[in-house]
């Protein structure tokens, strides 16, 4: 399975020295597609891939693709990031369009909710129909080996899908 990760580029080097290492609780931002359709065509959050996503995470960075083997699959998941969108420090606050059903009154009951939608990668793919997840985010939980690590795009990623095309040769 390939998953895609946008990198700092100045962190690039010694990703491809020595991979992807996942420090305990952190957390890397691993999306199905360069351009997911839950985040590029949100219905609750419709511009959010635009205005918030792509300045914060995309700009100025580097697209690899990942390719997980059978044991990073069975050892991954996949949780609903729009439960803690509210709380990210790294977005600006939202106005009183905020949906109400992810409107929660406080951080810890977000982080909860975040929680609790956290399953097994396998699991999601399986039944991601049926789970209607609004901002699915994959969660490494083993360190990837640069040898499964292929950029896609060198340049500024703005022209995030030309770049990704122009990288498969369609």
């Amino acid at each position: 399975m390939k998953v895609y990760y946008y990198s700092k580029k100045e962190l690039l080097p010694l990703i491809l020295k020595e991979g992807l290492e996942i420090i305990p609780s952190d957390e890397i931002l691993i999306l199905e597609a360069p351009e997911p359709k839950e985040w590029v065509k949100n219905k609750f959050f419709p511009r959010f891939w635009e205005d918030i996503f792509k300045p914060l995470f995309v700009k100025d960075t580097i697209l690899l693709e990942i390719t997980l083997d059978n044991e990073d699959i069975k050892m991954a998941f996949v949780r609903d990031y729009i439960h803690i969108i509210k709380y990210e420090p790294r977005i600006l606050p939202y106005d009183s369009d905020f949906p109400k059903e992810y409107d929660y009154k406080s951080e810890k009951i977000a982080r909860k909710n975040l929680k609790d939608t956290r399953i097994s990668l396998i699991f999601y793919l399986a039944h991601k129909d049926n789970l209607k997840y609004k901002l699915p985010q994959i969660l490494l939980t083993k360190s990837i080996n640069y040898n499964n690590i292929k950029i896609l795009s060198k340049k500024s990623l703005f022209g995030l899908l030309l770049g990704y095309v122009k990288s498969k040769n369609i």
